[in-house]
């Protein structure tokens, strides 16, 4: 109909619906987005707290072992500089590198032996083997993973040379994770283990 003078009664969009339309969605993108990232990182702090503490346990699992076994001290000396008390199982010795009473380290004789010591080093768990016959070298190993820093390592002994008590050890940890910090977990994980030598 050409020449037609009918108006066509179809009304567009205007700006305003437009920018209102398009504020909306952005809104939606915007908590969608944050949701999914509040969602990732409960889950990243969930998974380093998890990691903490499957390397806390195995570590506590590997002394709580050889603790349990350890012999009684005779006059046999370990790690020479080191000062152990006859017919003991367990002895300590603060950290003299921190200069902190609560971080010391336990020293003790295990079911082969051999002399063990463990401390914390450069913020990580070491353990130090030490043979009585030239045969065994002295061994150093770390026990925790590097990612995992150990602000407090406390070993509080009962352990009598009479022998008139059960001896045993209470280990106390404070562990961290060393990533981004709002992944942080701090922990204190403690346990006690008793000897099997009576």
């Amino acid at each position: 109909m050409i020449g037609s003078n009918k108006q066509i009664k179809q009304k567009g969009t205007t700006f305003l619906e437009i920018i209102v339309a398009v504020g909306i969605f952005s809104v939606t993108i915007l908590l969608a987005t944050s949701i999914f990232q509040s969602v990732s990182d409960g889950q990243r702090s969930a998974m380093v707290a998890q990691n903490i503490q499957e390397d806390v346990r195995y570590a506590m699992e590997i002394m709580s072992r050889e603790i349990r076994m350890a012999q009684v001290f005779d006059e046999t000396k370990c790690f020479e500089e080191d000062q152990l008390t006859e017919n003991r199982i367990y002895n300590t010795e603060s950290n003299a590198q921190n200069q902190n009473q609560n971080q010391n380290g336990l020293y003790f004789k295990n079911e082969e032996g051999d002399c063990v010591k463990y401390f914390i080093k450069d913020n990580n768990l070491v353990k130090i083997k030490e043979g009585l016959t030239d045969l065994i070298p002295l061994i150093s190993n770390k026990i925790i993973s590097t990612k995992i820093i150990i602000s407090n390592l406390k070993f509080d002994i009962i352990d009598s040379p009479a022998n008139n008590i059960q001896p045993r050890v209470t280990i106390t940890l404070d562990v961290e994770y060393s990533g981004k910090k709002m992944h942080k977990q701090q922990m204190k994980i403690q346990t006690t283990v008793s000897s099997r030598h009576y």
